[in-house]
């Protein structure tokens, strides 16, 4: 009896996929193109050429082939793919043309949005009678999709004095039924003020009457406080925030029993590598008795985002920086605003992209190293009332849904979430 040796993953074929308003004859649909990459450095020696099959009902056959011994470059291009669903199959033959590796999969051509697909090539198995084919979308972990724009959004608004430019930076805790938010509430310019509210389901919210926490004169807090990240912590709570002086943005900590009356009992925790260096915190976890702390750099040219750790709470070391950069088109130049939460025992990243456009997911199993999607999980024109993201994002569970709130901007700053449901 003959055995099936499964041979490990050799190597891969990338797909970029993208669509264009080009006019093609007797055709009124939009086209884009499909671009196939390798790289010939890993590619096994005896592979000389691939072929790529596009299929799709009702639509002409369409082939591509790729002669690695004589084409200058390993990518091939395919054109005028009317957007929708097509399948693929990609074949590489050896020199006497037989087909050593082959795998199959659907890639959706899309209005004005770029794809990346990886496709992983197996060998094909010699007398046995079958082909086992393995493909990896984006990567190998599970992410979140079907997002959708809560129709309630949003579910706050500016309507006091010390938010009368709006509300944002949303942290909510829920502790039993109750939801807890403390946000940042804009009065004009750079003036920040964190105010407070609960409530009994995430969607209708009673605020406090007056900030829970402000700016501190003479201090490095005294022109605004903004983007608390709060922590239940055994006797109260420990809130992370920024803090604004003039130009400068370090973030501090403070500490409250109530969640309501605060102590600025630590300063400023964090500063940054320089006067130019503004640092904004999205994230606090305690896990295995540490503190992570993420937070995002800016130095008015670009933004990172950034890990610090600590043992105490109030002496963070930085780790080695950036934790996560762009790698893939649609993340544009730069990453910003990544809300961190551990569940199901691995961290879970949501974060935004600098232009407000996406949001993209990663997951980790130390919260320092990262391995992402290679697609959104969201993209701003599925907004009911918006047209960008801004700011901070927040992940949590409600009883029937995953929730991720933001900010807006509506004729003022607002603060809505979209929803998945469990």
């Amino acid at each position: 009896m003959k055995k099936l040796l499964i041979v490990p993953i050799l190597f891969s074929l990338f797909f970029l996929a993208c669509s264009k308003n080009d006019t093609i004859v007797n055709s009124t649909k939009t086209t884009g193109s499909v671009s196939i990459s390798l790289d010939k450095n890993t590619t096994p020696s005896n592979v000389v050429s691939v072929i790529a099959t596009f299929t799709r009902e009702n639509y002409q056959q369409i082939t591509g082939y790729m002669n690695l011994l004589t084409d200058t470059t390993a990518t091939l291009t395919m054109q005028q793919l009317a957007v929708g669903l097509w399948h693929v199959k990609v074949e590489a033959k050896d020199a006497q043309n037989n087909t050593i590796y082959v795998g199959e999969t659907d890639v959706n051509i899309l209005d004005g949005i770029v794809t990346q697909v990886s496709l992983t090539l197996l060998p094909t198995t010699q007398g046995v009678g079958g082909v086992r084919i393995v493909v990896k979308w984006g990567s190998t972990i599970s992410y979140p999709s079907e997002w959708t724009d809560s129709p309630n959004s949003p579910v706050l608004i500016g309507t006091q004095n010390f938010e009368s430019t709006g509300v944002a930076y949303p942290c909510i805790l829920k502790e039993g039924n109750m939801y807890k938010m403390w946000y940042t509430g804009v009065n004009g310019g750079a003036i920040g003020y964190i105010g407070y509210a609960v409530s009994q389901d995430g969607i209708n919210w009673t605020k406090n009457n007056l900030p829970v926490l402000s700016p501190s004169s003479g201090n490095f807090d005294n022109t605004a406080v903004a983007m608390s990240q709060v922590l239940k912590i055994s006797n109260g709570y420990k809130m992370y925030y920024a803090g604004r002086s003039g130009n400068q943005v370090l973030i501090g900590a403070a500490t409250s029993i109530d969640g309501i009356s605060w102590n600025k009992n630590y300063g400023a925790v964090l500063t940054g590598n320089n006067y130019n260096e503004k640092l904004f915190p999205t994230s606090i976890i305690y896990l295995n008795d540490k503190f992570y702390l993420y937070y995002y750099s800016s130095n008015g040219i670009s933004t990172s985002i950034c890990l610090a750790t600590s043992i105490n709470g109030v002496t963070f070391v930085k780790e080695n920086q950036p934790i996560i950069t762009v790698s893939e088109l649609w993340e544009g130049n730069a990453l910003t605003s990544a809300n961190v939460v551990y569940d199901n025992n691995k961290f879970k990243m949501y974060y935004l992209t600098s232009d407000g456009k996406y949001i993209g997911y990663a997951e980790s199993g130390d919260g320092k190293n990262w391995v992402k999607n290679l697609q959104p999980i969201f993209t701003n024109n599925s907004l009911n009332n918006s047209s960008s993201i801004l700011y901070s994002l927040l992940n949590i569970k409600s009883d029937s849904e995953n929730r991720i709130y933001y900010t807006c901007l509506h004729s003022n700053y607002q603060i809505g979430f979209i929803k998945k449901n469990l």
